[in-house]
């Protein structure tokens, strides 16, 4: 405020002024929970004059780089160069989680399908565990399939085996008493 009077000057005068620190709030951007600001900080502050714009007191938004499986979603209340720090602002980095494909492929051992691909969309880290069907006469080298869903999609391939048996034949006359001694064959399914 002045001290004086300094309009219609026609002498000599002393006109004091007095000062007023300006008085500065600061204005806060938080990482939230999947992520860093600036590629390695957990926040970042802005010292604002009071009634000055975002533009005015160089507040800019700092780069944000979500955690391994989160996307950033922007923050948690809206701002522009033209808000104005009427008090001390605090912003945090919101995020979602995200998904990916788990797709599993039944194949027989020449590659051909032995079943129809399972597919489902899963969260990141979430667990999973799933049975793989039964084929008669094949076994998979995987009975389950299971895991934890990582930050990509991902495919994965049970092999169906053919089974083999044994075949015994035994040579028996009528009366029930061996003629012959008997034999073991290896077969595959189905075959003759």
């Amino acid at each position: 405020h002045f001290e004086g009077d300094y309009t219609n000057v026609t002498e000599d005068r002393v006109v004091t002024l007095y000062y007023v620190d300006a008085i500065k709030d600061n204005v806060t951007f938080n990482n939230g929970l999947h992520g860093k600001l600036n590629s390695t900080e957990s926040n970042v502050t802005f010292s604002v004059f009071v009634d000055n714009t975002f533009e005015e007191g160089g507040v800019v938004a700092p780069a944000v780089t979500a955690d391994e499986g989160y996307s950033f979603t922007g923050w948690d209340a809206e701002f522009n160069k033209d808000t104005v720090v009427t008090g001390d602002l605090s912003y945090t980095a919101e995020y979602k989680i995200n998904s990916y494909n788990l797709t599993i492929h039944y194949k027989y051992t020449d590659g051909s399908e032995a079943a129809s691909d399972y597919t489902t969309t899963l969260d990141y880290n979430s667990n999973y565990l799933v049975n793989s069907p039964k084929i008669t006469g094949y076994t998979a080298n995987r009975f389950v399939v299971f895991g934890k869903m990582g930050a990509e999609d991902k495919e994965i391939t049970v092999y169906y085996n053919i089974n083999y048996y044994l075949l015994t034949v035994n040579y028996l006359h009528t009366n029930g008493f061996p003629i012959a001694f008997s034999k073991i064959f290896i077969v595959k399914y189905n075959e003759n």
